[in-house]
Parts: C-alpha cells; sequence; structure tokens
C-alpha cells in the first residue's frame, strides 16, 4: 500500500497483506513465503510519521545439508520514523539521545510503500542456514544421495586436506 505519511493527521491503523512469494536471499538460496497479513499504526510527528508494525510469517527454506523444505515460523513488531529528507538538518541539530532504539527512514518523496518496508523486515528475520533436523546427514558430495534414507555405496569419502588434521588429532589421544 502506499502511504502518503506526511498527510497522516491522526493516529490510523492500516491493514494490508503481501501475496505468496519467492525471496531471492542470494547464492541461489531461496525463500518460499506464505501470504503475510499485517497491522501498521501510523501516528503523526514532527516533518513525518512513526509506524508501529506488526505481522506473522511462514517461510519455506531448503536445509543447509540435505535440502529439505524446512517451516520458519515466527512473528515480529518493530517501529520505524519516515522523515522527510529536507528535516535532517532539523534534526540532527535538535537530537536527544534515547534509550529506546528506532529506526528513522528519510526519504524525498511523500509516499512511502508499506509493503516494501515489510519484505525488508522479513528478509531481517529469515535465518542464514536452518537444518532440517540437528543430526542431519546431508548430501553424498559424489553421488548426491540423500544419507538421511539412503545408504550409499560410495562409502566414507576422506580429503586429503584433513590429512594433517588426523594426524595432530591420533598424537593428542596418545
Amino acid at each position: 500500500m502506499i502511504l502518503h505519511y506526511l498527510k497522516i493527521e491522526k493516529p490510523s491503523i492500516i491493514y494490508d497483506s503481501i501475496q505468496e512469494q519467492i525471496l531471492e536471499l542470494g547464492y541461489n538460496y531461496r525463500a518460499k513465503v506464505a501470504p503475510i497479513n499485517f497491522e501498521i499504526k501510523a501516528t503523526p510527528i514532527k516533518k513525518g510519521c512513526s509506524l508501529s508494525c506488526s505481522f506473522s510469517y511462514s517461510a519455506q527454506l531448503p536445509c543447509a545439508r540435505c535440502l529439505k523444505d524446512v517451516t520458519v515460523e515466527g512473528d515480529t513488531f518493530f517501529i520505524v520514523e519516515l522523515k522527510q529528507k529536507s528535516s535532517v538538518a532539523e534534526i540532527t541539530e535538535d537530537a536527544d539521545v534515547e534509550d529506546k532504539e528506532i529506526d528513522e527512514i528519510f526519504l524525498d518523496e511523500e509516499t512511502f510503500d508499506t509493503k516494501e518496508l515489510v519484505t525488508e523486515q522479513l528478509f531481517l528475520l529469515l535465518p542464514e542456514k536452518v537444518l532440517c533436523k540437528e543430526d542431519c546427514k546431508g548430501l553424498c558430495p559424489k553421488c548426491g544421495s540423500d544419507r538421511n534414507t539412503t545408504v550409499c555405496k560410495c562409502g566414507d569419502s576422506f580429503d586429503p586436506r584433513w590429512e594433517p588434521l588426523s594426524k595432530f588429532k591420533k598424537t593428542v589421544k596418545e
């Protein structure tokens, strides 16, 4: 939803949603995100608007070892202040240091897309790596079979670069 943040004259609540989407997280890593319904309380402030936003999310991410889909769910709440970029000089002169941490976004435009804000917060919430289970064995590096469900005939492969560490481990045990 496009919000005209400078025209907010009294506190108001905005309800909106984002359709199911695929988020590109980099390195061919994608998250399939279920539709999100979010609520934003917009409150006018000097030269801008304060947004208090909350939403729940559910996403499917690939296991970092075996690539099976793993569901990640959660709830979040955050506050952000939207201010005109022209008011930056005034704000820094009048700034009081407060204990609370509120993100500020300085804008040239008089409008702001709330869906982009929610999507950005979602990027910050999703973990870099997830595992389907703590002891996931992953995929065989030779044949690609899932070691959780199949015993491949490749056997345990040993990377020769680890040989010095194996020797050190043996000397420590003795």
